[in-house]
């Protein structure tokens, strides 16, 4: 499970020290991808070919399905931490995401995000504690 949040630098070749702890959880094998609200998703493995097997199983002439496809899969990379565990993010996946130079990386349960740090900061000062409590609430937490 991964949890937490970490801020941290890309270097000038464009890539990102995981923490240890998210190594650990992850695994060797990332699958790095857009994620929603403009932030990048990573996944391990296990989790990414669960992810891949939902999006797969529908009808190929669904336009929802083709949608989904195309958003997750059409732009997923797959990443290798380095020995000192840095992973080298794709320049597209970085335009994506708005991210130059500073980022906070969160972990999301099956998931890590990956934000550029100002992106991150909007959104998350846009959560007021009503909005997750009305949230919680729907979920029944």
């Amino acid at each position: 499970m991964l949890t937490g949040s970490y801020a941290h630098s890309l270097d000038a070749k464009g890539r990102l020290v995981l923490p240890a702890r998210f190594r650990a959880s992850l695994g060797l094998d990332l699958f790095v991808t857009k994620g929603l609200h403009g932030c990048l998703w990573v996944f391990g493995q296990d989790d990414w070919q669960q992810l891949v097997a939902k999006l797969t199983s529908g009808s190929m002439v669904n336009p929802e399905v083709l949608a989904l496809q195309r958003f997750f899969l059409g732009f997923a990379a797959d990443c290798h931490p380095d020995d000192v565990g840095r992973v080298s993010i794709p320049e597209l996946l970085r335009q994506y995401a708005g991210i130059q130079r500073d980022v906070i990386t969160i972990g999301a349960g099956n998931r890590l995000e990956i934000w550029a740090l100002e992106r991150w900061e909007t959104y998350n000062g846009g959560l007021t504690d009503d909005e997750i409590q009305r949230l919680g609430q729907k979920l029944q937490l």
